[in-house]
Protein backbone atom coordinates (compact mmCIF):
# COMPACT_ATOMS: atom_id res chain seq x y z
CA UNK A 1 0.00 0.00 0.00
CA UNK A 2 3.27 2.68 0.20
CA UNK A 3 2.57 2.82 -3.93
CA UNK A 4 -1.17 3.63 -3.58
CA UNK A 5 -0.21 6.09 -0.98
CA UNK A 6 2.54 7.38 -2.64
CA UNK A 7 0.30 7.91 -5.41
CA UNK A 8 -2.01 9.51 -4.07
CA UNK A 9 0.44 12.52 -1.73
CA UNK A 10 1.78 13.02 -5.21
CA UNK A 11 -1.87 13.76 -6.81
CA UNK A 12 -2.30 15.83 -3.89
CA UNK A 13 0.52 17.92 -4.14
CA UNK A 14 0.02 18.72 -7.85
CA UNK A 15 -3.44 19.38 -7.32
CA UNK A 16 -2.60 22.14 -4.85
CA UNK A 17 0.22 23.34 -6.83
CA UNK A 18 -2.21 23.62 -9.48
CA UNK A 19 -4.76 25.59 -7.51
CA UNK A 20 -2.68 28.31 -7.16
CA UNK A 21 -2.58 29.72 -10.68
CA UNK A 22 -6.31 28.25 -11.94
CA UNK A 23 -8.45 28.65 -8.47
CA UNK A 24 -10.26 25.67 -9.92
CA UNK A 25 -9.49 23.51 -6.75
CA UNK A 26 -12.14 22.16 -4.57
CA UNK A 27 -12.09 19.93 -1.42
CA UNK A 28 -14.60 18.41 0.67
CA UNK A 29 -16.46 15.43 2.32
CA UNK A 30 -17.99 12.48 0.64
CA UNK A 31 -20.83 9.72 1.51
CA UNK A 32 -21.60 6.95 -0.83
CA UNK A 33 -23.10 3.53 -0.73
CA UNK A 34 -22.21 0.70 -3.04
CA UNK A 35 -23.55 -3.19 -3.76
CA UNK A 36 -21.47 -5.74 -1.94
CA UNK A 37 -18.30 -6.75 -3.36
CA UNK A 38 -18.06 -10.08 -1.16
CA UNK A 39 -18.63 -13.11 -2.61
CA UNK A 40 -18.07 -16.96 -1.17
CA UNK A 41 -18.12 -20.57 -2.38
CA UNK A 42 -19.35 -22.82 0.10
CA UNK A 43 -16.59 -23.93 2.42
CA UNK A 44 -16.75 -27.17 3.26
CA UNK A 45 -14.46 -28.51 6.24
CA UNK A 46 -13.34 -32.15 5.95
CA UNK A 47 -11.84 -34.56 8.59
CA UNK A 48 -8.66 -36.65 8.04
CA UNK A 49 -10.83 -39.35 7.16
CA UNK A 50 -12.78 -36.72 4.24
CA UNK A 51 -15.97 -37.15 6.32
CA UNK A 52 -17.33 -33.45 6.15
CA UNK A 53 -17.20 -32.09 9.38
CA UNK A 54 -18.83 -28.42 8.70
CA UNK A 55 -20.48 -25.86 5.71
CA UNK A 56 -19.83 -22.64 5.87
CA UNK A 57 -22.29 -20.41 3.44
CA UNK A 58 -22.94 -16.97 2.47
CA UNK A 59 -26.42 -16.06 3.54
CA UNK A 60 -26.50 -12.08 3.42
CA UNK A 61 -23.79 -9.33 2.24
CA UNK A 62 -24.71 -5.41 3.57
CA UNK A 63 -23.80 -2.55 1.24
CA UNK A 64 -20.42 -1.19 1.26
CA UNK A 65 -20.68 2.23 3.23
CA UNK A 66 -18.01 4.72 2.20
CA UNK A 67 -17.26 8.06 4.35
CA UNK A 68 -13.84 10.13 3.79
CA UNK A 69 -12.53 13.12 1.41
CA UNK A 70 -12.33 14.33 -2.07
CA UNK A 71 -10.39 16.84 -4.01
CA UNK A 72 -10.22 18.30 -7.52
CA UNK A 73 -8.71 20.41 -9.59
CA UNK A 74 -11.04 22.00 -13.11
CA UNK A 75 -8.64 22.82 -15.73
CA UNK A 76 -10.16 23.64 -19.30
CA UNK A 77 -12.96 21.14 -19.21
CA UNK A 78 -10.95 18.32 -17.76
CA UNK A 79 -10.57 17.56 -13.85
CA UNK A 80 -8.91 15.05 -11.83
CA UNK A 81 -10.68 13.84 -8.55
CA UNK A 82 -8.40 11.84 -5.79
CA UNK A 83 -10.37 10.44 -3.21
CA UNK A 84 -9.48 8.92 0.27
CA UNK A 85 -12.51 6.97 2.10
CA UNK A 86 -12.88 4.75 5.47
CA UNK A 87 -14.71 1.51 3.61
CA UNK A 88 -17.03 -0.92 6.02
CA UNK A 89 -19.52 -3.59 4.56
CA UNK A 90 -20.34 -7.04 7.11
CA UNK A 91 -21.83 -9.90 5.81
CA UNK A 92 -23.48 -13.36 7.20
CA UNK A 93 -22.87 -16.52 7.02
CA UNK A 94 -24.40 -20.13 7.89
CA UNK A 95 -22.16 -22.67 10.19
CA UNK A 96 -23.52 -25.93 9.95
CA UNK A 97 -21.69 -28.60 12.51
CA UNK A 98 -22.28 -32.15 10.76
CA UNK A 99 -21.19 -33.69 14.00
CA UNK A 100 -23.70 -32.57 16.12
CA UNK A 101 -26.37 -31.70 13.77
CA UNK A 102 -26.67 -27.60 14.66
CA UNK A 103 -26.67 -24.63 12.48
CA UNK A 104 -25.79 -21.17 13.52
CA UNK A 105 -25.48 -17.67 12.19
CA UNK A 106 -22.17 -16.06 12.36
CA UNK A 107 -21.29 -12.52 11.62
CA UNK A 108 -18.05 -10.55 10.08
CA UNK A 109 -17.19 -7.06 9.85
CA UNK A 110 -14.59 -5.84 7.37
CA UNK A 111 -12.85 -2.31 7.62
CA UNK A 112 -10.97 -1.12 4.93
CA UNK A 113 -9.35 2.25 2.94
CA UNK A 114 -10.09 2.94 -0.36
CA UNK A 115 -8.38 5.83 -2.96
CA UNK A 116 -9.87 6.33 -6.06
CA UNK A 117 -8.04 8.60 -8.35
CA UNK A 118 -10.58 9.96 -11.06
CA UNK A 119 -9.90 11.72 -14.01
CA UNK A 120 -12.27 12.93 -16.77
CA UNK A 121 -14.13 15.39 -18.94
CA UNK A 122 -16.65 17.99 -17.57
CA UNK A 123 -19.11 19.33 -19.77
CA UNK A 124 -21.47 21.99 -17.82
CA UNK A 125 -22.88 20.26 -14.85
CA UNK A 126 -22.22 16.91 -16.10
CA UNK A 127 -19.11 14.60 -15.86
CA UNK A 128 -17.74 11.54 -17.39
CA UNK A 129 -14.33 9.95 -15.48
CA UNK A 130 -12.65 6.71 -14.91
CA UNK A 131 -9.64 5.56 -12.99
CA UNK A 132 -7.58 3.42 -10.88
CA UNK A 133 -8.84 2.87 -7.27
CA UNK A 134 -6.31 1.05 -4.50
CA UNK A 135 -8.09 -0.65 -1.76
CA UNK A 136 -6.09 -1.96 1.54
CA UNK A 137 -7.73 -3.83 4.51
CA UNK A 138 -7.82 -2.50 7.84
CA UNK A 139 -9.10 -5.46 9.81
CA UNK A 140 -12.60 -7.03 10.70
CA UNK A 141 -14.38 -8.19 13.55
CA UNK A 142 -15.81 -12.10 13.26
CA UNK A 143 -17.79 -14.72 15.02
CA UNK A 144 -16.08 -16.87 13.12
CA UNK A 145 -13.58 -16.92 15.28
CA UNK A 146 -14.70 -19.13 17.99
CA UNK A 147 -14.27 -21.93 15.94
CA UNK A 148 -11.37 -24.26 16.65
CA UNK A 149 -8.34 -23.32 14.68
CA UNK A 150 -9.77 -20.10 12.71
CA UNK A 151 -7.35 -17.53 11.21
CA UNK A 152 -7.75 -15.32 8.43
CA UNK A 153 -5.94 -13.70 6.19
CA UNK A 154 -6.60 -10.57 3.68
CA UNK A 155 -5.06 -9.40 0.75
CA UNK A 156 -2.30 -6.50 1.55
CA UNK A 157 -3.84 -4.71 -1.32
CA UNK A 158 -5.74 -4.65 -3.95
CA UNK A 159 -6.44 -2.50 -7.32
CA UNK A 160 -9.70 -1.95 -9.39
CA UNK A 161 -10.68 0.22 -11.92
CA UNK A 162 -13.45 2.50 -11.85
CA UNK A 163 -15.86 4.30 -14.80
CA UNK A 164 -18.56 6.51 -14.36
CA UNK A 165 -20.74 9.51 -14.57
CA UNK A 166 -21.53 12.65 -12.03
CA UNK A 167 -23.01 15.87 -11.55
CA UNK A 168 -22.25 19.00 -10.29
CA UNK A 169 -25.50 20.38 -8.08
CA UNK A 170 -24.72 24.14 -8.03
CA UNK A 171 -21.35 25.25 -6.74
CA UNK A 172 -21.45 22.42 -3.80
CA UNK A 173 -22.48 19.35 -4.23
CA UNK A 174 -21.41 16.58 -6.49
CA UNK A 175 -23.11 13.28 -7.43
CA UNK A 176 -21.51 10.53 -8.83
CA UNK A 177 -22.27 7.04 -10.46
CA UNK A 178 -19.78 4.24 -10.76
CA UNK A 179 -18.91 0.75 -12.03
CA UNK A 180 -15.48 -0.60 -10.23
CA UNK A 181 -13.77 -4.07 -11.04
CA UNK A 182 -11.69 -5.68 -9.06
CA UNK A 183 -8.17 -6.70 -11.08
CA UNK A 184 -6.22 -8.16 -8.32
CA UNK A 185 -5.29 -11.68 -8.90
CA UNK A 186 -4.47 -12.74 -5.20
CA UNK A 187 -7.75 -13.49 -3.19
CA UNK A 188 -8.70 -13.58 0.94
CA UNK A 189 -8.11 -16.93 2.38
CA UNK A 190 -9.97 -18.57 5.60
CA UNK A 191 -7.74 -21.07 7.32
CA UNK A 192 -10.09 -23.85 9.92
CA UNK A 193 -8.84 -27.30 11.16
CA UNK A 194 -5.36 -26.09 9.50
CA UNK A 195 -7.11 -26.40 6.19
CA UNK A 196 -6.40 -23.62 3.80
CA UNK A 197 -9.37 -21.98 1.24
CA UNK A 198 -9.30 -19.09 -1.08
CA UNK A 199 -12.37 -16.77 -0.84
CA UNK A 200 -13.87 -16.19 -3.78
CA UNK A 201 -13.19 -12.66 -5.77
CA UNK A 202 -15.57 -10.58 -5.69
CA UNK A 203 -17.30 -9.20 -8.66
CA UNK A 204 -18.23 -5.82 -9.40
CA UNK A 205 -19.68 -3.13 -7.98
CA UNK A 206 -22.03 -0.75 -8.70
CA UNK A 207 -21.95 3.14 -6.23
CA UNK A 208 -23.39 6.19 -5.80
CA UNK A 209 -21.47 9.07 -3.57
CA UNK A 210 -22.88 12.44 -2.72
CA UNK A 211 -19.93 15.17 -2.01
CA UNK A 212 -20.21 18.64 -0.28
CA UNK A 213 -17.13 20.79 -1.28
CA UNK A 214 -16.03 23.54 1.55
Amino acid sequence: MSRAFFIFSVTLALLFGGAANAQVFKIGAKAGISTSGISSDDLSIRSTDDLQDLKISLQNSSPEYQLGLFTRLNLAGLYVQPELMFTTSSVEYLLEDFRDGTSDPLYEQYFGLEMPIMAGIKLGPFRANAGPVFRTNLGSVSEITQLSGYGRKFRESQMGIQAGFGFDLGKKLILDFRYEVDLSETRDEITIFDQTHELSKHGGQLSVGLGYSF
